[in-house]
């Protein structure tokens, strides 16, 4: 178990590089591993939306693509407000004629207990077919209030 504010650090003790120098797929895998296995304490409980998988694609203004994963965590502060920080994965791509035809997308995972499921989705989209083996030229992994 970790607690929110050390989530990001807790997810970077996972990485064996930095995230631009490695493959979407490792990082997107080592993140919804990193969901499965570990939750924190002091995230709301599931029940309330305190921990979710969100899967974002689609084309960037210059035409290429991206695909992002994000780890959302949600809270009640010492004062009773809600506090939401996203820990997340993004990777652009280059413009291809591969991403033509893609619409935009998003895909949520609720609870752990979807994770399966959640994979399955993510790994069978049309959206991650097509960043297949392309390497990015871009990708970030950031951590900040929502």
């Amino acid at each position: 178990m970790f607690i929110v504010e050390n989530t990001r650090s807790t997810f970077d003790e996972l990485l064996p590089a930095q995230v631009d120098d490695m493959d979407h797929e490792q990082v997107l895998d080592l993140l919804l591993d990193f969901y499965e296995n570990e939750r924190a304490e002091d995230a709301d409980s599931l029940e309330e939306d305190g921990d979710m998988l969100l899967f974002q694609w689609g084309k960037n203004h210059d035409g290429g693509f991206y695909l992002s994963l994000t780890r959302q965590l949600s809270f009640v502060d010492d004062d009773g407000e809600p506090v939401i920080y996203h820990l997340t994965a993004e990777f652009h791509f280059e413009q291809s004629g591969d991403f033509e035809d893609l619409d935009d997308g998003i895909e949520w995972c609720m609870s752990p207990q979807e994770i399966v499921d959640f994979r399955e989705r993510i790994f069978s989209a049309a959206a991650y077919d097509a960043c297949a083996g392309k390497k990015h030229v871009s990708a970030e992994l950031t951590w900040n209030e929502a």
